[in-house]
């Protein structure tokens, strides 16, 4: 990592870890800073490429038995070919976000986060090799799923957001 690389992550840092409270009004934002800090392109506003191949809120479509139309769902972050991320976020206290960090309700949602990523995952025409959880302002949780097999929520690998600033972490 060079000087400029590790001042993004920094920077990245200083605004990001240990945030918590609202995911919808803060993923986006989250991502794209994310995106700078890695010094890797943004997604392109929804709907200026077909069918969305790098963007926030995909659109996962979601067929019944009953043969009705369609429901359509929303993917947090997605990358063809790369990555499917749904985000949480967590909090040091119990009445923000997501439950506080380390409770049951809050792995339980965690997990839960897993199951809508792996239900996404399997509506789509390419799968993601890598499918991943994110609290914001705490870390991140990914399966490999190589295969298209990304296995059960005990299978993950998780990277703590401080990590990002050591990638001979990870």
């Amino acid at each position: 990592m060079n000087g400029a690389d590790k001042t993004r992550i920094e920077q990245f840092l200083s605004k990001w870890l240990g945030s918590e409270g609202n995911e919808r009004a803060n993923y986006q934002g989250f991502f794209l800073d994310l995106c700078d800090a890695l010094g890797v392109d943004k997604p392109l506003p929804k709907g200026n490429a077909a069918d969305d191949p790098y963007c926030f809120d995909k659109d996962i479509k979601f067929y019944s038995s009953q043969k009705t139309a369609p429901t359509t769902r929303f993917a947090d972050f997605y990358k063809e070919g790369c990555f499917l991320i749904e985000a949480k976020q967590g909090s040091a206290a119990s009445s923000k976000g997501h439950g506080k960090r380390g409770t049951k309700a809050y792995r339980d949602a965690m997990q839960k986060a897993f199951n809508q990523t792996r239900a996404y995952a399997g509506m789509l025409t390419v799968r993601p090799p890598f499918l991943i959880t994110c609290d914001i302002g705490s870390h991140f949780e990914m399966w490999e799923g190589f295969s298209g097999e990304y296995g059960s929520y005990g299978a993950r690998r998780r990277l703590n957001l401080k990590d990002l600033a050591q990638p001979e972490e990870f």
